[in-house]
């Protein structure tokens, strides 16, 4: 059936629609790389800067190579987690900070400061004009949202939890949707960081056997509960 899926029609054009997208993010990284290599030329380069340039980019834009052992793993960590290679990227880029040679961390620490005050512009120009709510409280799962009424706009592509959870697990406090600050086992919320990265089949699975959701409603393992 799968196979017959990918011969059809529809999955012809599926495919085609992902080489397209894959081809553009390609060049778009491609791109990037030139416009900062090209200013190198009158400046110590070795074959290290490249490389090392080459890995931030590909960090920065969500395309990292899983470490070590976990690279002949990757089929299995894409079966049990949600895009296990898009949070190891963004935690790669911050690492670059300080593994990369010297010309790179002082290109990544551009480029992510750049990211950051932008975003922090955007929030406060929202906010001071009166058009949304921003929370500041690194400890609520509001941490950098946009919210206008019920809606919430998140435009840290996959850094807002990294930095919402070690806030959490630093000071071992959880910002309420009530807005109460109250304690929180520090062990029990690195757990649920990684919980909440759960693929959908392994995520329900333990929903079942705690009997409740990651959102804390509950869940029955008996058919009848699913409506």
């Amino acid at each position: 059936m799968i196979g017959g899926l990918k011969n059809s029609l529809l999955g012809r054009l599926v495919a085609a629609s992902e080489r397209s997208y894959v081809v553009m993010l390609n060049k778009l990284r491609l791109g990037a790389y030139k416009s900062v290599t090209k200013n190198w030329e009158n400046l110590p380069r070795t074959n290290k800067n490249y490389e090392d340039m080459a890995k931030f980019i590909n960090h920065a834009t969500g395309r990292a190579a899983l470490p070590g052992g976990l690279k002949g793993g990757t089929p299995l960590l894409n079966a049990l987690f949600f895009a296990p290679q898009l949070v190891y990227s963004r935690l790669a880029a911050i690492g670059d900070l300080a593994s990369a040679t010297p010309q790179v961390r002082l290109e990544a620490a551009k480029s992510l400061g750049l990211f950051v005050s932008t975003g922090i512009g955007i929030l406060t120009l929202m906010e001071r004009s009166g058009m949304a709510q921003v929370e500041t409280n690194p400890r609520s799962s509001d941490f950098g949202k946009i919210r206008i009424g019920d809606t919430r706009f998140n435009f840290w592509a996959g850094y807002q939890p990294i930095a919402r959870y070690m806030a959490q697990i630093a000071t071992g406090s959880v910002k309420q949707s009530n807005g109460v600050t109250v304690d929180a086992n520090q062990m029990q919320l690195l757990l649920k960081f990684f919980r909440s990265k759960l693929a959908p089949v392994p995520g329900l699975g333990v929903d079942v056997l705690q009997g409740e959701s990651f959102l804390g409603e509950e869940v029955r393992g008996d058919v009848n509960s699913i409506s």
